[in-house]
């Protein structure tokens, strides 16, 4: 399925350098964070998911950046106390830090200290110490690594010979280093010259790069290299397939030679086969390769020569990645250009530009008071009491008068402006909304009713004081405590044995109630002992008390099982527990309430479809059960049994969890999301094509769509 990013989007502000890596960008911003965006399948956004985003993500745990690299699937950042952390594939060692197979979120480098700078390659990293001297970790069939070897290391090595550099440089398969005294030295793969010293042979220790003196700067390509020299002008060296050297023609060179017409080069960046150069009032010109339009001319007609950015005049920092390029202008925003098919322009526009477009930032949607999740789609309350839904809309869920999915958030008709709602729920593919006159209003399809695309009166409810809507219907509390419900969940008639009711939760084929008494009563089916009491036997009518609780302060059920939040902050849980949801530690059913293992200090809970979350004290999270789709959020997809913490998710006010995905409201009324993700159901902008395609096993931020 195709869907378009609408949201209002401002610039990315705050930023001081910016790389590219593939198909991926990263920012490093003044304040010491790192924000990237586009593809992810490495986790090379190290937000924690392995999700792609065309909006700019915090890398988690990056607060004190002073430098950041992109390579081909990985990234790296150098922090103020000198360490180095790296995120991303690490199948060949590029990371530094482990022999794992990657990471989704940054990891420490061993066995570095006084860092200063950081290059990253395609599949090996190097790191330039305050010494001078230089270690390089990774893939090493070239000797790529500069220890004499051509042997892979998972850890940092000493490059041989190197003692005075001042900065580096990587390729996909080599490495320099610009040395004290001008001159540079490379090492590593050079089957086209890219070493620099006259020849085509491989080297695994430091060669010097030819005739190349007083040199100021440096930067690697994929098989080229280009330094810039103290008069101003670039020199390159390497492959020149598409004229990438700037000499006018497409003839490789094993040493360097002078790129034509350029002048008052103060910066230089190399792409796969591009290269490009700030001159000293600004302006950046680009030369080589362009079918994805990465030298920003206007055209996507390769130039052999240097090519001025298409209105770019004020740049004050340039990276560029395998076919895209990036800069950083004068008021520390950023533009990009070029390859852009997994959104690393960071445009949101899925389109190769061929010319620079400005790096954007979705905004969270806020005011959020209350959030309610259903199988495939999200609802969210606002604080001016308005409701807004997100995901299928197959059935009319969203309520905005279309069957047309939505990947970010939409008004419902009618509850925008005109009466105000106090509360929401959502269930299956329905959502139904409590209004302050104490009327329901429902939408979507549930049990036997006829569909509706926008919200209906419920005629079988009036004088609520609460509402939950079931998978296949819904429960309204009145204000005499009595309870009623429709198709799906025991009846439209009141549910009797209820003495009286002071809160409700419905689930797939039952419901539950918090007694006046503080005890709890449930009715429906009880094939899983959901009822709690004890037995196995149904009760579609009559509630059955839920055997030994009490002190009960709140109650929510899931698909087929139920918890209760006691007043010394500790859950119970009863029913169905498969996959755990139960928290118990244990995947067997359980006919009455048994503790919730390691768990106190809670202030909410919330079950779904087979999975229950829970709020603490503190403003952290914690889920337990089935995890398919990440809908624990600790960015993995394996059920757990006890609960475990939401990662990265902190200062939460309330959690809901839907049928596979939860999300949870803040304290300053914006909205995480996390899980399945199919149908745009988190509200990011983005919809999968197939089941798990774009799924997330962390929060992300549901962004506002105007």
């Amino acid at each position: 399925m195709a869907l378009g990013f609408v949201a209002a989007c401002t610039p990315l502000t705050s930023i001081v350098q910016v790389v590219g890596g593939t198909a991926f960008t990263c920012a490093r911003q003044s304040d010491g964070t790192v924000r990237c965006w586009g593809e992810d399948s490495a986790g090379q956004l190290g937000d924690g998911a392995i999700v792609a985003s065309r909006n700019p993500v915090s890398v988690l745990g990056i607060t004190d950046a002073v430098a950041v690299a992109a390579g081909s699937t990985h990234a790296c950042a150098v922090l103020s106390g000198g360490t180095a952390r790296c995120w991303g594939n690490n199948n060949n060692g590029q990371l530094g830090g482990s022999s794992q197979p990657g990471a989704h979120q940054p990891m420490a480098v061993t066995g570095l200290a006084d860092v200063t700078a950081i290059a990253t390659g395609w599949l090996h990293t190097c790191a330039l110490e305050a010494s001078g001297a230089v270690q390089c970790w990774g893939y090493n069939a070239h000797g790529e690594l500069g220890d004499g070897t051509t042997t892979t290391s998972f850890f940092p090595v000493v490059v041989g010979g190197i003692s005075n550099a001042v900065a580096i440089a990587t390729g996909w398969e080599h490495s320099c280093a610009l040395l004290a005294d001008g001159s540079a030295r490379c090492w590593g793969a050079n089957a086209n010259g890219q070493l620099g010293d006259g020849t085509t042979t491989d080297r695994s220790t430091p060669v010097a790069v030819t005739g190349l003196v007083s040199a100021t700067a440096i930067a690697g390509g994929s098989n080229h290299s280009c330094a810039v020299v103290a008069d101003g002008t670039e020199r390159c060296w390497g492959w020149n397939g598409y004229g990438q050297l700037g000499t006018g023609t497409t003839a490789s060179s094993p040493v360097p030679v002078v790129v034509s017409g350029l002048s008052g080069v103060t910066a230089i960046t190399t792409g796969a086969s591009h290269s490009c150069a700030r001159l000293s009032g600004g302006e950046v010109q680009c030369w080589g390769s362009n079918s994805s339009g990465e030298l920003g001319t206007g055209t996507f007609t390769a130039s052999k020569t240097p090519a001025p950015v298409a209105g770019l005049a004020a740049a004050i920092g340039i990276g560029a990645g395998t076919s895209h390029t990036c800069a950083v202008l004068t008021d520390a925003t950023a533009t990009c250009w070029g390859a852009d098919a997994s959104g690393q322009l960071g445009d949101h526009a899925l389109a190769n530009q061929a010319s620079p477009v400005v790096v954007q930032q979705a905004h969270a949607v806020g005011s959020v008071a209350a959030t309610a999740p259903g199988s495939y789609h999200s609802c969210a309350l606002l604080t001016n009491h308005a409701v807004e839904c997100w995901g299928l809309n197959d059935a009319g869920q969203l309520g905005d008068a279309t069957t047309t999915d939505r990947p970010l958030p939409v008004l419902v008709t009618g509850l925008d402006g005109g009466p105000a709602v106090t509360a929401i729920s959502s269930n299956g593919n329905h959502t139904c909304a409590l209004i302050a006159d104490t009327t329901m209003r429902c939408w979507g399809g549930y049990g036997s009713s006829t569909s509706s695309t926008v919200p209906v009166t419920t005629t079988a409810l009036t004088g609520a004081t609460a509402i939950a809507a079931g998978q296949y219907g819904a429960c309204g509390l009145l204000g005499d405590g009595s309870v009623r419900c429709w198709p799906g969940i025991g009846a439209a008639d009141p549910i009797s044995g209820l003495t009286p009711a002071t809160a409700i939760a419905a689930g797939m084929f039952g419901a539950c109630a918090r007694e006046a008494d503080t005890t709890v009563r449930c009715w429906g089916t009880n094939d899983h002992g959901q009822l709690g009491n004890n037995s196995t036997t149904t009760s579609l009518t009559s509630a059955v008390p839920v055997s030994g609780l009490t002190a009960v302060t709140s109650v929510t059920s899931g698909s087929n099982h139920s918890c209760a939040l006691l007043s010394d902050t500790t859950v119970r849980c009863w029913g169905q527990n498969t996959h755990g949801q139960l928290g118990d530690n244990t995947t067997t059913d359980r006919h009455t309430p048994v503790a919730v293992v390691g768990l106190t200090g809670v202030t909410a809970i919330s079950a779904g479809y087979e999975s229950t979350c829970a709020v603490l004290g503190d403003g952290t999270a914690r889920c337990w059960g089935m995890n398919d789709h990440g809908q624990l959020g600790d960015g993995t997809v394996g059920d757990s049994h006890v609960p475990i913490p939401v990662i990265g998710l902190t200062h939460a006010a309330t959690i809901s969890a839907g049928w596979f995905h939860a999300c949870a409201t803040l304290s300053d009324t914006t909205m995480r999301c996390w899980g399945a993700n199919l149908h745009g159901q988190l509200g990011d902008g983005t919809a999968g094509s197939l089941w798990w395609t774009n799924d997330r096993n962390a929060p992300i931020t549901v962004l506002a769509d105007r």
